[in-house]
């Protein structure tokens, strides 16, 4: 069996759980098939495992107003090229792939012109519900301006997600609570294929930090860390506590970055996430709109790092609150949930062991190729 895996982020050096969840995919299908992946980027990415076909993503008049007049959403019509598409075409005539995998709605705006030229399944792996992140957005603010821009883009992918779904032989969710959606809109049986993560030995520290570490051009990351920073960390700075926060993601926005304190450390691009994640103590997931699976959260219990995050920011993970994970979903529960955690060691180690053994039951690379082959035999 031969796959292609067709993703619209650089997934060699993932700055994101988007890429690193497709990076995670690309190696455990690599382990047991002939396995490529094509990264549509506008950005070099030094890596010898794959292949870069350079699209410019920067803004397009023309493709905007096609998007209005077709059922393509202008999110996904900026990663079209008709040059790009035939070159496409051409290694999957050439390799003769079986499967075509999609990493997400976004890549697949080449599904239908492959399907026409090529002999091979399509398979889109959804890894949220697009529009809803931006329904979520649309819902969370009063601002008159942006809520009209989030409407407008809700009702765009909306349409495209259904539209493209539909064409595709299979639909694979990477989260379980988005599967009920895509069955009834697509009316097609939609699998779980989740993502693996290995257990890791954490560094113990000394001293106790919280930190946030998520892409900060993604807007749900950018309304949850201003309402952390506003609503939570405040009390902390106020009552002057020992304990040190530390946020951190590509493209920070400055308004954030000026809210940097002594105890309030703001960061950018990490390069090395792991890293950066063993060096601190509790991670925060104050995340109000989305979709999916928060990846990050993930990442952190194969660490054993303790997780404090809303219901929304834990939505898709099979967690039980108070035992793998801690859910907090007001400003004074978080602030306490973190005081909690803070003074009480053994709080501290439940928690830590029960996201390793959640991770080793439900997110094994076994577990993912038993359910690929599941999803290509059905």
């Amino acid at each position: 069996m031969k796959i292609l895996i067709i993703s619209h982020k650089n997934i060699f050096n993932p700055l994101d759980g988007g890429s690193l969840a497709s990076k995670k995919i690309y190696l455990d299908l690599k382990k047991e098939y002939l396995t490529d992946v094509i990264c549509l980027n506008n950005k070099n990415i030094n890596s010898h495992e794959k292949t870069v076909l350079k699209v410019n993503t920067s803004f397009n008049l023309k493709k905007l107003i096609h998007s209005f007049i077709s059922n393509k959403s202008y999110q996904a019509e900026r990663f079209f090229s008709k040059k790009i598409c035939n070159k496409i075409i051409k290694i999957i005539n050439t390799e003769k792939y079986d499967h075509i995998l999609f990493e997400g709605v976004f890549p697949a705006v080449y599904l239908e012109p492959i399907k026409k030229k090529c002999n091979c399944k399509m398979i889109i792996k959804t890894h949220n519900i697009e529009h809803e992140i931006w329904k979520n957005l649309q819902n969370n603010t009063s601002n008159l301006f942006k809520k009209s821009i989030y409407i407008f883009i809700k009702r765009q992918i909306k349409k495209w997600e259904e539209y493209i779904c539909k064409k595709a032989d299979f639909i694979c969710c990477i989260s379980k609570s988005d599967i009920p959606y895509f069955s009834k809109k697509i009316n097609k049986n939609v699998k779980l294929l989740p993502v693996s993560f290995l257990i890791k030995k954490k560094k113990k520290n000394t001293d106790f930090s919280i930190f946030h570490l998520g892409s900060m051009d993604w807007e749900p990351n950018i309304e949850g860390v201003n309402w952390f920073i506003n609503n939570v960390w405040c009390k902390f700075e106020k009552n002057n506590f020992s304990i040190y926060c530390y946020l951190a993601g590509k493209n920070m926005p400055n308004n954030i970055k000026n809210k940097s304190t002594r105890k309030l450390i703001i960061e950018g691009t990490i390069e090395n996430a792991t890293n950066y994640m063993y060096n601190k103590s509790v991670m925060i997931v104050p995340i109000f709109s989305g979709s999916g699976i928060r990846i990050k959260i993930l990442e952190g219990m194969a660490l054993g790092i303790p997780i404090i995050s809303t219901s929304k920011g834990a939505q898709g993970i099979p967690y039980t609150n108070g035992e793998n994970i801690l859910i907090a979903d007001n400003a004074l529960s978080f602030y306490n949930v973190i005081k909690k955690i803070y003074s009480e060691p053994i709080l501290f180690k439940k928690i830590s062991e029960g996201g390793r053994d959640l991770i080793q039951k439900e997110f094994s690379s076994e577990i993912v190729i038993k359910k690929w082959n599941n999803l290509i035999n059905s």
